[in-house]
C-alpha cells in the first residue's frame, strides 16, 4: 500500500478529510508543523488545502517505522535517518590519542 505523508506548513490548524478505504473517508485536523500519514489518494479538501499553499504532500513515503495511519503526529517526536555533522560526532579513543599526540610533540 502506498503512503503519503500530510504536514502542515501554515501557521493555523487545518482541516482536510482523507481516504480510509476505497468508498470512505475520514476528516482530520493537523496543528501547524504536525504530520498525518494517510493512504495516497487525493480527496477534493486534500488537494484544496495542497493547492493553496497549507500542506505538503510527501508521495510513495517509507513508513519504515510503522506509524500509525490517520493520526495526527509531531515530526520533531521522532527522526529516521539523522546524521550526526562532523564536528558533532564522537570521537574514537584512538583518534583521540593522536590529536593528543600531535599537540604534545607540537609543545616540544
Amino acid at each position: 500500500m502506498k503512503i503519503w505523508k500530510i504536514k502542515n506548513i501554515f501557521k493555523e490548524p487545518i482541516t482536510f478529510s482523507y481516504m480510509t478505504s476505497s468508498s470512505s473517508s475520514q476528516g482530520m485536523m493537523l496543528q501547524p508543523e504536525d504530520i498525518c500519514l494517510v493512504m495516497a489518494q487525493l480527496t477534493a479538501p486534500l488537494d484544496a488545502q495542497r493547492r493553496r499553499g497549507f500542506i505538503t504532500i510527501e508521495q510513495d513515503y517509507d513508513n519504515a517505522l510503522n506509524l500509525p495511519l490517520g493520526t495526527p503526529l509531531k515530526e520533531s517526536d521522532f527522526v529516521v535517518n539523522e546524521t550526526i555533522p562532523t564536528e558533532e560526532a564522537p570521537i574514537s579513543k584512538m583518534e583521540e590519542a593522536e590529536k593528543d599526540a600531535i599537540e604534545y610533540i607540537k609543545k616540544s
